[in-house]
């Protein structure tokens, strides 16, 4: 169902006096963690409506690697539970402006959230809803069970199969001129971990040119159009990004305008290459810029 057909069920269940249940997550690799906070959300209600995150989504937050499960097989095994009613995705990193379309009665996030942490707390309680923080069952996660999953599989000897291929992802570096002039390049504010500078940037999506990703990753995270691009370096040190191997293919890019932060960028600035804070930059970009500059002073 889409967002306006539940909606429209749910207005139904509600004029007649039922209660409407909302949670939201991945549910990647479902478990017993997972069946009891739900069947605990549920029990608070007449109705239970789950906000799952498309692959889009999962990759954003959680990287290349996951979701293991696609959305529809993720949707599948939960429509499939007798505790939950509705399953409604949701392509953002948060589920807002689902809640907000959706104004359930009863809000249920894990007790691991704080209450000003939790995503759509203040619009439910705007409209007379309550926001509940459910027990959590100690011991199940999704990421507990992939490191017991991987740490089985060396006992076993799998991991001398294992590919180290890195993913691949590309980086930007958006010149921005005045006439001739460089006026400075662009930078984002991350908006989640590592935290830090870094240039606008992103991963190569399946069967994705890399000259594509980085026109798309630029005006994603920066609204910028650019041109103009051209190959730069190609970076792979194991080490260049805490959270996975990584190969990225720097293009030097071309724009006009005043960037805007957006997708995983808090903020965007545009630095004159003698204020660039390269001490405060995320992954190896302070490697990157500091290459780039070496060789536009020679040129």
């Amino acid at each position: 169902m889409d967002w306006q057909e539940v909606k429209e069920k749910i207005e139904g269940i509600r004029k007649k006096g039922g209660k409407i249940v909302f949670t939201n997550g991945v549910f990647d690799i479902l478990h017993r963690g997972h069946v009891e906070y739900l069947a605990f959300a549920r029990s608070l209600g007449d109705v239970l409506v789950v906000g799952i995150n498309t692959d889009e989504s999962v990759r954003r937050i959680k990287g290349p690697a996951r979701p293991i499960n696609t959305l529809e097989d993720r949707m599948y095994v939960l429509q499939h539970l007798d505790v939950v009613d509705f399953v409604v995705p949701f392509e953002e990193d948060t589920p807002a402006r689902l809640i907000e379309f959706l104004l359930p009665d009863i809000l249920v996030k894990g007790a691991d959230y704080e209450l000003d942490e939790i995503v759509g707390r203040e619009i439910v309680e705007k409209h007379g809803g309550e926001v509940v923080r459910a027990p959590l069952k100690e011991g199940y996660s999704t990421t507990r069970l992939i490191k017991k999953i991987v740490e089985m599989s060396k006992e076993l000897g799998v991991d001398k199969m294992e590919l180290r291929t890195p993913f691949v992802a590309v980086d930007a570096i958006i010149q921005i001129f005045q006439g001739d002039e460089l006026k400075g390049i662009v930078l984002i504010e991350r908006k989640y971990p590592p935290y830090g500078y870094a240039l606008p940037g992103g991963f190569v999506d399946y069967g994705e040119s890399v000259e594509h990703a980085v026109v798309r990753e630029a005006k994603e995270e920066t609204g910028l159009d650019v041109r103009n691009c051209r190959q730069f370096h190609v970076y792979s040190d194991p080490s260049r990004d805490p959270r996975r191997h990584t190969l990225s293919v720097v293009f030097t890019c071309e724009a006009e305008g005043e960037p805007v932060g957006r997708d995983d960028a808090r903020r965007a600035h545009i630095f004159k290459l003698e204020e660039i804070p390269l001490e405060k930059m995320a992954f190896d970009h302070k490697k990157i810029l500091q290459d780039f500059i070496k060789r536009v002073g020679m040129v």
